[in-house]
Protein backbone atom coordinates (compact mmCIF):
# COMPACT_ATOMS: atom_id res chain seq x y z
CA UNK A 1 0.00 0.00 0.00
CA UNK A 2 1.27 3.39 -1.14
CA UNK A 3 2.11 6.29 1.76
CA UNK A 4 -1.06 8.44 -0.16
CA UNK A 5 -3.57 4.84 -0.12
CA UNK A 6 -2.40 4.58 3.58
CA UNK A 7 -3.16 7.97 4.96
CA UNK A 8 -6.36 7.75 3.04
CA UNK A 9 -7.55 4.17 4.46
CA UNK A 10 -6.92 5.87 8.29
CA UNK A 11 -8.94 9.01 7.54
CA UNK A 12 -11.79 6.56 6.09
CA UNK A 13 -11.37 4.07 9.13
CA UNK A 14 -11.16 6.99 11.92
CA UNK A 15 -15.23 7.54 10.50
CA UNK A 16 -16.12 4.28 11.71
CA UNK A 17 -17.40 3.19 14.65
CA UNK A 18 -15.68 1.69 17.65
CA UNK A 19 -16.03 -1.92 16.67
CA UNK A 20 -15.31 -1.30 12.32
CA UNK A 21 -12.55 0.37 13.85
CA UNK A 22 -11.24 -2.56 15.54
CA UNK A 23 -11.49 -4.64 12.27
CA UNK A 24 -9.85 -2.22 10.55
CA UNK A 25 -7.05 -2.41 12.65
CA UNK A 26 -6.64 -5.93 12.44
CA UNK A 27 -6.53 -5.80 8.84
CA UNK A 28 -3.51 -3.21 8.94
CA UNK A 29 -1.68 -5.27 11.44
CA UNK A 30 -2.30 -8.13 9.20
CA UNK A 31 -0.22 -6.07 6.27
CA UNK A 32 2.30 -4.98 8.68
CA UNK A 33 0.46 -1.39 9.45
CA UNK A 34 1.71 -1.70 13.48
CA UNK A 35 2.01 1.25 14.08
CA UNK A 36 -0.78 3.17 12.52
CA UNK A 37 -3.29 0.09 14.29
CA UNK A 38 -1.79 0.81 17.29
CA UNK A 39 -2.12 4.83 16.94
CA UNK A 40 -6.05 4.49 15.86
CA UNK A 41 -6.67 2.68 18.25
CA UNK A 42 -4.95 4.38 21.27
CA UNK A 43 -6.73 7.93 19.98
CA UNK A 44 -10.24 6.46 19.94
CA UNK A 45 -9.53 5.05 22.85
CA UNK A 46 -8.78 7.89 24.76
CA UNK A 47 -12.37 9.71 23.10
CA UNK A 48 -14.37 6.44 23.83
CA UNK A 49 -15.87 4.55 26.96
CA UNK A 50 -15.71 1.25 24.87
CA UNK A 51 -13.83 -0.77 27.08
CA UNK A 52 -12.81 -3.00 23.66
CA UNK A 53 -10.90 -0.67 22.71
CA UNK A 54 -8.30 -1.75 26.08
CA UNK A 55 -8.98 -4.79 25.26
CA UNK A 56 -7.82 -5.05 21.61
CA UNK A 57 -4.57 -2.78 22.41
CA UNK A 58 -3.89 -5.17 25.42
CA UNK A 59 -3.94 -7.92 22.97
CA UNK A 60 -1.83 -6.54 20.51
CA UNK A 61 0.69 -5.46 22.82
CA UNK A 62 0.88 -9.33 24.16
CA UNK A 63 0.73 -10.61 21.11
CA UNK A 64 3.86 -8.64 20.65
CA UNK A 65 5.19 -9.63 23.93
CA UNK A 66 5.20 -5.82 25.21
CA UNK A 67 4.03 -7.50 28.58
CA UNK A 68 4.70 -4.12 30.46
CA UNK A 69 2.49 -2.17 27.96
CA UNK A 70 -0.03 -5.31 28.19
CA UNK A 71 0.48 -4.83 32.20
CA UNK A 72 -0.83 -1.12 31.92
CA UNK A 73 -4.00 -2.21 29.74
CA UNK A 74 -4.92 -5.14 31.98
CA UNK A 75 -4.64 -2.60 34.92
CA UNK A 76 -6.23 0.27 33.33
CA UNK A 77 -9.29 -2.75 32.30
CA UNK A 78 -9.63 -3.49 35.21
CA UNK A 79 -10.30 -0.15 37.01
CA UNK A 80 -12.61 0.64 34.00
CA UNK A 81 -14.94 -1.70 33.78
CA UNK A 82 -16.43 -4.27 37.11
CA UNK A 83 -13.72 -6.27 37.69
CA UNK A 84 -13.58 -10.32 37.51
CA UNK A 85 -11.20 -12.78 38.80
CA UNK A 86 -9.65 -13.72 35.25
CA UNK A 87 -9.20 -10.11 35.22
CA UNK A 88 -7.32 -10.27 38.71
CA UNK A 89 -5.45 -13.58 37.52
CA UNK A 90 -4.28 -12.04 33.98
CA UNK A 91 -2.67 -8.76 35.79
CA UNK A 92 -0.94 -11.35 38.85
CA UNK A 93 0.87 -13.04 36.03
CA UNK A 94 1.84 -10.58 34.36
CA UNK A 95 3.03 -8.36 37.08
CA UNK A 96 4.92 -11.57 38.48
CA UNK A 97 6.92 -11.80 35.48
CA UNK A 98 7.73 -8.09 35.67
CA UNK A 99 8.15 -8.34 39.26
CA UNK A 100 5.91 -5.88 40.04
CA UNK A 101 2.88 -7.67 42.16
CA UNK A 102 4.46 -7.04 45.36
CA UNK A 103 3.85 -3.56 44.88
CA UNK A 104 0.65 -3.62 42.97
CA UNK A 105 -1.09 -6.32 44.62
CA UNK A 106 -1.86 -3.80 47.95
CA UNK A 107 -2.99 -1.11 45.66
CA UNK A 108 -5.46 -3.56 43.92
CA UNK A 109 -7.05 -4.95 47.23
CA UNK A 110 -7.06 -1.57 48.62
CA UNK A 111 -9.40 -0.74 45.38
CA UNK A 112 -11.64 -3.56 46.02
CA UNK A 113 -12.10 -2.64 49.72
CA UNK A 114 -13.04 1.10 48.89
CA UNK A 115 -15.45 0.19 46.45
CA UNK A 116 -17.19 -2.63 48.56
CA UNK A 117 -16.31 -5.42 46.31
CA UNK A 118 -16.15 -8.46 48.40
CA UNK A 119 -17.35 -10.41 46.63
CA UNK A 120 -14.20 -10.33 44.78
CA UNK A 121 -11.96 -10.34 47.42
CA UNK A 122 -13.59 -13.30 48.35
CA UNK A 123 -13.04 -15.02 45.04
CA UNK A 124 -9.48 -13.85 45.11
CA UNK A 125 -8.62 -15.40 48.58
CA UNK A 126 -10.16 -18.81 47.60
CA UNK A 127 -7.84 -18.47 44.65
CA UNK A 128 -4.76 -17.79 46.75
CA UNK A 129 -5.41 -20.20 49.19
CA UNK A 130 -6.15 -18.30 51.87
CA UNK A 131 -9.34 -19.77 53.21
CA UNK A 132 -9.19 -18.22 56.87
CA UNK A 133 -9.31 -14.57 55.14
CA UNK A 134 -12.64 -15.95 52.92
CA UNK A 135 -14.37 -16.67 55.96
CA UNK A 136 -13.33 -13.30 57.93
CA UNK A 137 -14.65 -11.38 54.31
CA UNK A 138 -18.05 -13.58 54.11
CA UNK A 139 -18.78 -13.27 57.89
CA UNK A 140 -17.90 -9.35 57.47
CA UNK A 141 -20.18 -9.34 54.93
CA UNK A 142 -22.78 -11.20 56.48
CA UNK A 143 -22.71 -8.62 59.67
CA UNK A 144 -22.93 -6.25 57.36
CA UNK A 145 -25.98 -7.41 54.96
CA UNK A 146 -25.84 -8.94 51.71
CA UNK A 147 -26.94 -5.77 49.70
CA UNK A 148 -24.49 -3.91 51.64
CA UNK A 149 -21.42 -6.12 50.20
CA UNK A 150 -22.66 -7.37 46.84
CA UNK A 151 -25.32 -5.30 45.97
CA UNK A 152 -29.03 -4.89 45.31
CA UNK A 153 -29.83 -8.35 43.24
CA UNK A 154 -26.79 -10.20 43.77
CA UNK A 155 -28.30 -12.72 45.65
CA UNK A 156 -27.58 -15.53 43.63
CA UNK A 157 -23.95 -14.45 43.27
CA UNK A 158 -23.68 -14.44 47.35
CA UNK A 159 -25.11 -17.83 47.54
CA UNK A 160 -22.27 -19.30 44.65
CA UNK A 161 -19.61 -17.60 46.97
CA UNK A 162 -20.85 -19.12 50.28
CA UNK A 163 -21.20 -22.40 49.10
CA UNK A 164 -17.52 -21.94 47.93
CA UNK A 165 -15.82 -21.00 51.34
CA UNK A 166 -18.05 -24.17 52.81
CA UNK A 167 -16.49 -26.36 50.15
CA UNK A 168 -13.09 -24.88 50.33
CA UNK A 169 -13.25 -24.85 54.43
CA UNK A 170 -14.53 -28.48 54.73
CA UNK A 171 -10.80 -30.04 55.06
CA UNK A 172 -9.78 -27.62 57.48
CA UNK A 173 -12.13 -25.49 59.11
CA UNK A 174 -15.39 -28.35 59.37
CA UNK A 175 -17.07 -26.49 61.38
CA UNK A 176 -16.61 -23.01 60.13
CA UNK A 177 -18.12 -24.60 56.69
CA UNK A 178 -20.89 -26.52 58.56
CA UNK A 179 -21.58 -22.91 60.00
CA UNK A 180 -22.11 -22.03 56.41
CA UNK A 181 -24.26 -24.68 55.42
CA UNK A 182 -26.71 -24.39 58.27
CA UNK A 183 -27.35 -20.93 57.80
CA UNK A 184 -27.81 -21.18 53.72
CA UNK A 185 -30.05 -23.99 54.31
CA UNK A 186 -32.03 -22.04 56.62
CA UNK A 187 -32.26 -19.87 54.31
CA UNK A 188 -33.17 -22.06 51.30
CA UNK A 189 -36.04 -23.89 53.70
CA UNK A 190 -37.31 -19.85 54.36
CA UNK A 191 -37.80 -19.64 50.56
CA UNK A 192 -40.56 -22.50 50.99
CA UNK A 193 -40.19 -23.97 47.04
CA UNK A 194 -39.97 -27.34 46.08
CA UNK A 195 -36.29 -26.76 44.05
CA UNK A 196 -35.32 -24.72 47.56
CA UNK A 197 -36.14 -27.51 49.62
CA UNK A 198 -34.72 -30.23 47.23
CA UNK A 199 -31.13 -27.94 47.71
CA UNK A 200 -31.52 -27.76 50.88
CA UNK A 201 -32.07 -31.62 51.55
CA UNK A 202 -28.66 -31.74 49.52
CA UNK A 203 -26.90 -29.80 52.20
CA UNK A 204 -28.19 -31.46 55.18
CA UNK A 205 -26.10 -34.65 53.77
CA UNK A 206 -23.21 -33.05 53.02
CA UNK A 207 -23.65 -31.31 57.02
CA UNK A 208 -24.16 -35.01 58.29
CA UNK A 209 -20.75 -36.20 56.71
CA UNK A 210 -18.89 -33.23 57.83
CA UNK A 211 -20.19 -34.21 61.72
CA UNK A 212 -19.46 -37.46 60.99
CA UNK A 213 -15.74 -37.19 60.65
CA UNK A 214 -14.93 -34.82 62.86
CA UNK A 215 -12.08 -36.10 65.99
CA UNK A 216 -13.71 -36.63 68.04
CA UNK A 217 -16.72 -37.61 66.87
CA UNK A 218 -19.68 -35.45 67.77
CA UNK A 219 -23.39 -37.02 67.71
CA UNK A 220 -24.89 -35.15 64.28
CA UNK A 221 -28.47 -33.88 66.27
CA UNK A 222 -29.31 -31.80 62.59
CA UNK A 223 -29.85 -28.20 61.68
CA UNK A 224 -32.00 -26.12 63.56
CA UNK A 225 -34.70 -24.88 60.96
CA UNK A 226 -37.26 -21.90 61.77
CA UNK A 227 -39.47 -23.59 58.84
CA UNK A 228 -41.25 -26.63 58.93
CA UNK A 229 -39.36 -28.85 57.11
CA UNK A 230 -42.19 -30.29 54.64
CA UNK A 231 -42.86 -29.81 50.80
CA UNK A 232 -45.53 -27.52 49.47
Amino acid sequence: MTLGRLEEAIRDAEREGDYDLMSIADIFVQHGHYIEAEKMIQQRSKKSNDTRLLDWLKKYYLARNDKVAGLDMALELFYKQPPVLAYYQEIRLLAKILDRWEDLRPKIMAYLKKTQNTYLMIQVALDEGDIMEALVLLRTSQARGYTAAYGSGYFYGYSSIEIEVAKAAEATLPRESIEIYQKHIERLISQRGRGSYQQACQYLLRVRDLWLVLDPPVQYTGVPLRSPWRLG
